[in-house]
C-alpha cells in the first residue's frame, strides 16, 4: 500500500486578477530574504530581471494544488520518524512528478511559463552555481515559485483554491499537504487537467 495519493487542483483566472489580488512582492520579499536559498540560488530573489515585465503580458493563470494525502497507517508511524526528514523527502518525490508535467504544458502552450512548488531540486546535493556567480547547471528547466515572484500562497490556497494549508502537531504528520504550482499562459488552456495525471 502506497503512504500517500495525489490529487491534484486546478484553478483558472485572469493574470491581471491575479497580479492585483495576490501579488505583494515588498510583503513577500521578506519570507525570502529569511530563506538561506535568497541571493543563494538561481530560481530565487533578487533577480537580474523585473519579475513583473515577465510575466504581466500573459492572459491566463493556472493555479495547481497537489494536495498529498496521507494514509492513516503513515501518519501514526510518521510519529517515529524524523517529520522533517520525512517531508523533504515526500516533497521531492511529488516534486519529481509534477515539474516534468509543468515543464511538458508550458512548452506545448509555447508562450507560457511554470512556475515550481519551492525551491530549485535540480542540484541536489551540489550548491547552486549562483554562490561562484557561475552560470545554472539546468537553465532551460530551472523556474522559479509563485512565492518567489511576490504572489501570496496561503491566499492562493484559500481563496483560488478552497483549500485549507495543513500542518503537523506535535511530531506528527498531517491528513495532508498542498504543494502549489502555477503555470501563465498568453492562451487559454481548456484542457489544463491532461497535463496533471
Amino acid at each position: 500500500m502506497a503512504d500517500y495519493r495525489i490529487e491534484n487542483h486546478i484553478a483558472e483566472l485572469s493574470t491581471k486578477n491575479y497580479l492585483k489580488e495576490y501579488r505583494n512582492q515588498q510583503e513577500f520579499i521578506k519570507y525570502c530574504q529569511a530563506c538561506p536559498s535568497y541571493q543563494n540560488s538561481w530560481a530565487c530573489p533578487p533577480f537580474e530581471y523585473d519579475p513583473l515585465s515577465r510575466i504581466q503580458h500573459f492572459s491566463y493563470t493556472y493555479i495547481i494544488g497537489s494536495q498529498i494525502h496521507f494514509e492513516q497507517e503513515f501518519i501514526n508511524k510518521s510519529i517515529d520518524l524524523n517529520i522533517e526528514q520525512v517531508s523533504r523527502q515526500v516533497m521531492k518525490e511529488v516534486r519529481a512528478l509534477v515539474d516534468p508535467q509543468l515543464l511538458n504544458a508550458e512548452q506545448a502552450k509555447g508562450t507560457a511559463l511554470a512556475f515550481f512548488a519551492g525551491n530549485c531540486h535540480y542540484c541536489l546535493n551540489r550548491d547552486c552555481t549562483r554562490k561562484e556567480n557561475k552560470p545554472c547547471r539546468f537553465p532551460t528547466r530551472i523556474r522559479p515559485s509563485l512565492e518567489a515572484y511576490g504572489f501570496d500562497i496561503a491566499k492562493t490556497t484559500a481563496k483560488v483554491l478552497g483549500l485549507e494549508l495543513k500542518w503537523g502537531k506535535n511530531g506528527c504528520l498531517p491528513p495532508y499537504f498542498i504543494l502549489v504550482s502555477g503555470l501563465m499562459s498568453q492562451q487559454r488552456i481548456p484542457n489544463c487537467n491532461s497535463y496533471f495525471r
